[in-house]
């Protein structure tokens, strides 16, 4: 009888251990995302020349887990003297960034990504350094705000993208 005693409560006890670590790995992935959006490669263009304009730009690949069509309507970031949602208009030297308001579409249970040569976060007034994490907080219209660690990397000259994000006023 005894024995039945002990593996009861060593099942109870491995099941409490399950739960806890469980719960701890669910608080684990809410540096990166919550329950409606998560986001993935986020990083910083460094400039190591310096930037005369003070604008940096931001990219990151972001995931709406939600079963509703959500929106990124902007960011914030200490140190920036604002910050704006971007698009890359037009080849080679005829290239501009326009500003994109209101921001893109992120389709129900799919991805966004912000890339080089596509939709982006213009980051005004900031130099960031070289090897340094830049906290972004990212605003959705529906989605809770989404605070995110962004990584500078240095520039590896004009990169072209296709993004393929959902442009939608």
């Amino acid at each position: 009888m005894s024995v039945r005693r002990s593996v009861s409560v060593r099942g109870r006890f491995g099941l409490a251990a399950m739960c806890l670590g469980l719960s701890m790995l669910a608080g684990c992935s809410q540096s990166t995302g919550n329950d409606a959006m998560t986001a993935s490669g986020a990083w910083i263009r460094y400039v190591p020349d310096g930037n005369e304009d003070g604008v940096a730009a931001a990219y990151v690949t972001l995931h709406n887990k939600q079963v509703v069509d959500d929106r990124l309507v902007g960011a914030s970031v200490d140190g920036a003297s604002r910050v704006a949602l971007r698009r890359v208009e037009g080849e080679g030297e005829d290239a501009r960034a326009a500003a994109l308001d209101p921001g893109p579409v992120i389709d129900a249970r799919n991805y966004l990504r912000l890339q080089p040569g596509g939709v982006h976060l213009a980051l005004y007034g900031m130099t960031p350094s070289a090897n340094t994490q830049v906290p972004v907080t990212l605003h959705f219209l529906h989605a809770p705000d989404l605070e995110v660690d962004f990584a500078t990397r240095p520039t590896a000259g004009h990169v072209p993208a296709s993004n393929g994000a959902d442009l939608r006023p």
